[in-house]
């Protein structure tokens, strides 16, 4: 099982638990932490710029949702897959981030370069360079 794989049903796990708790209602308010904090455990990268981030895909593919009440969508939690994969040296998923995504993911990464270990650096701009966005 890839690390994207793992991380996908372990999101699925934590919307059925919620929902189990909750009487069957979902609610995107109550997961948005327990799904920052997992996304952070299963990265690469230090928890600062795996949650850098997690609020650039909750703010660009969740927030500006009409209806909350079934995100994350399989769709979001595959992207956030693939934004994990990018942490993680894979190209799994890579097909589902938009080159307006691997824009943003260089900017972000070059706002954090200088906290980051420059192994880890090298990795991430290496596959920007690949991806065209640098």
């Amino acid at each position: 099982m890839t690390d994207v794989e793992k991380f996908t049903s372990d999101v699925s796990k934590l919307k059925k638990m919620d929902r189990h708790e909750h009487n069957n209602v979902t609610d995107y308010n109550r997961l948005s932490n327990p799904l920052a904090d997992l996304f952070a455990k299963s990265s690469q990268v230090e928890k600062s710029f795996a949650n850098t981030i997690f609020d650039y895909w909750e703010k660009n593919y969740i927030w500006n949702q009409a209806d909350l009440s079934e995100a994350p969508t399989d769709d979001d939690v595959a992207k956030l897959g693939a934004f994990l994969a990018f942490l993680n040296n894979s190209d799994e998923n890579c097909e589902l981030v938009t080159d307006e995504d691997w824009k943003n993911l260089a900017e972000l990464v070059n706002f954090e370069a200088e906290d980051m270990d420059i192994g880890k650096l090298t990795e991430l701009m290496s596959i920007l360079v690949d991806h065209h966005a640098l």
